[in-house]
C-alpha cells in the first residue's frame, strides 16, 4: 500500500500471458508480464484502479510507464518442462553411484519417528509450512518442541512503481506444503529414501 491509500486492505494481481500454443499445462506461466496491475479493495471486493507498468524492454524509462505498442516483443519464451525444453536435457554428466551395504545411519519407525546418531525428532506436513519438525532432542537433551518456517518473503528489488510493492510471501499466499512433489528413487534422490504413507510424500534422504 502506498503513502497516498487510505488504511484500507488492499491486493494488487501480477497479471501474465501464457503461451498456450505449446499445449502443455507445464509451460512456463511467467515469460509475458502483461504491462498492467489492478488494485483491489478486499473489503469492498472492487477494482478500484489499473495501474499501467514498465516491462523491462528496450527504451523503457525509470519511470512507471508502460511501453506503446509491442509491450511483449522483447520477452522471449524460459521454459523448465525437459519436453519443451529446445536442445533437450544435459547429456555431459557422467552417472553416480551410492552405495550403502549396512544400510542407513538413519531409522523411522510410527510412521514418525526419526533417530539419526544423536538426534531423535518426529517429521509432519501440511499445506503452508510443508515439512515440521517436532519434539526435536539431541544425545538425550531436548532442543526444540516445534521447528518450522513461518513465512518466506521474496522482494523484487527495483525501484519503480508498483514494482515496490511487488513481493511474494511464498507460505502465506501460495502454502509450501501445496508445492511438495514426491521424490523418486534414482531420479531425484539416490541411496534409501523413506516415504510417509499418510501424506504419499518423501520427507528424508541418506545419500551416504
Amino acid at each position: 500500500m502506498d503513502k497516498s491509500d487510505e488504511n484500507r486492505r488492499y491486493f494488487q494481481g501480477l497479471i501474465f500471458a501464457v503461451d498456450s500454443n505449446k499445449g502443455n499445462e507445464d509451460s512456463n506461466f511467467y515469460p509475458y508480464p502483461l504491462p498492467i496491475i489492478p488494485i483491489m479493495d478486499w473489503v469492498k471486493r472492487e477494482i478500484i484502479r489499473i495501474e499501467e507498468l514498465a516491462t523491462g524492454g528496450k527504451g523503457d524509462p525509470l519511470v512507471g510507464e508502460a511501453r506503446v505498442g509491442g509491450v511483449l516483443d522483447h520477452c522471449r519464451p524460459a521454459e523448465y518442462a525437459p519436453e519443451l525444453l529446445p536442445g533437450g536435457t544435459r547429456t555431459d554428466l557422467k552417472e553416480l553411484n551410492v552405495i550403502q551395504p549396512n544400510g542407513p545411519s538413519f531409522s523411522v519407525t510410527d510412521n514418525s519417528l526419526v533417530e539419526w546418531q544423536k538426534w531423535r525428532f518426529r517429521v509432519s506436513f501440511n499445506p503452508r509450512e510443508g515439512a515440521v519438525l517436532h519434539d526435536i532432542w539431541y544425545d538425550g537433551r531436548s532442543v526444540l518442541y516445534r521447528l518450522s518456517f513461518s513465512e518466506m518473503t521474496v522482494p523484487y528489488a527495483d525501484p519503480r512503481p508498483p514494482f515496490h510493492r511487488k513481493q511474494a510471501f511464498d507460505f502465506g499466499d501460495g502454502g509450501l506444503g501445496h508445492c511438495c512433489n514426491n521424490l523418486q528413487l534414482g531420479c531425484d534422490c539416490l541411496g534409501v529414501i523413506k516415504v510417509r504413507k499418510q501424506f504419499h510424500c518423501v520427507f528424508t534422504v541418506s545419500i551416504h
